[in-house]
């Protein structure tokens, strides 16, 4: 399939989901394909993107191999609809950005709606030089649209059904809220998916004028199933919010939130979006303040 028989129209939601040949990238195909894919949704399209250095091919292993992506992705594209997805593979030789920044710069470029990338650290695995998401780090700081990260899929075991559980974030900035609500509602299923709303306030804050945004937000995307909390905090917001989406009965599936670039440079990851990021079990989908 090529890129220039792919026509994203206004109003369509797309999707550039980067893969490696790992575990984790496999997973996070997967997911995507089976969340945001559904037949039903026609205005969701999707591109796969592999950034592959055709000097070193030959050195990887059989799954890291473009040959391996290819064939893995293309027999699986087929069970979706040809006109809403593509897959693409480019060579990075001569260019020496990070793939992930390449597949970030793509992303842009094609005015994609969500970057998807898989998971497996801030850094990725240690003394694996292959792995795409060694650049993790990279999108907390760069990132210009929204990122959703997959995680390991293992809890996903435990859904009853197919509904998809959200957990949006908000703090006392209404901007934020707004912000998040504006970019993320879309992947949410007004039949069937749960929405839960926290805000975290520090104690001395009295009032709260996001449970209306949010209320009005899942009155106006007709959401049937949802519901807000305040918790009020003095500090550790994100211990609170990793204990809200890990207790939980039913695992969360995605936890959404806003993040501040500048914060996560000097921070990293002492800084909140990492710990919630590493030590949370569902996919985290966020997207940088401007």
């Amino acid at each position: 399939m090529q890129l220039k028989n792919f026509k994203t129209e206004i109003g369509d939601t797309t999707f550039c989901l980067s893969v490696d040949g790992s575990l984790n990238s496999d997973d996070a195909f997967e997911i995507v394909t089976d969340d945001f894919m559904k037949l039903y949704i026609k205005s969701h399209k999707l591109v796969v993107l592999n950034i592959y250095n055709s000097q070193l091919n030959h050195t990887y292993n059989y799954r890291n191999k473009k040959e391996t992506i290819f064939e893995y992705i293309a027999e699986n594209l087929i069970k979706i609809d040809p006109t809403r997805a593509l897959f693409l593979q480019e060579n990075q030789e001569g260019y020496f950005k990070h793939p992930i920044a390449q597949v970030n710069d793509f992303a842009i470029k094609k005015k994609c709606s969500f970057l998807v990338s898989s998971y497996n650290g801030l850094k990725g695995p240690k003394g694996d030089n292959k792995e795409l998401i060694k650049g993790m780090d990279y999108l907390l700081e760069n990132s210009k649209i929204p990122t959703i990260l997959i995680k390991e899929k293992s809890l996903r075991a435990f859904k009853p059904n197919s509904q998809l559980k959200w957990l949006f974030v908000f703090d006392r900035f209404y901007f934020n809220c707004h912000f998040i609500l504006s970019k993320f509602m879309e992947l949410v299923s007004s039949g069937s998916d749960y929405v839960y709303g926290l805000t975290l306030l520090p104690t001395w804050v009295k009032f709260d004028d996001i449970k209306k945004k949010f209320e009005d937000e899942m009155i106006n995307n007709k959401i049937k199933n949802y519901k807000y909390e305040t918790i009020d905090y003095i500090n550790n917001p994100s211990l609170i919010i990793v204990d809200k989406i890990n207790e939980d009965q039913i695992p969360f599936d995605y936890v959404v939130i806003y993040s501040n670039p500048d914060k996560y440079k000097t921070e990293k990851q002492n800084g909140d979006i990492a710990k919630i990021i590493t030590k949370s079990t569902c996919n985290v989908c966020f997207i940088n303040g401007v």
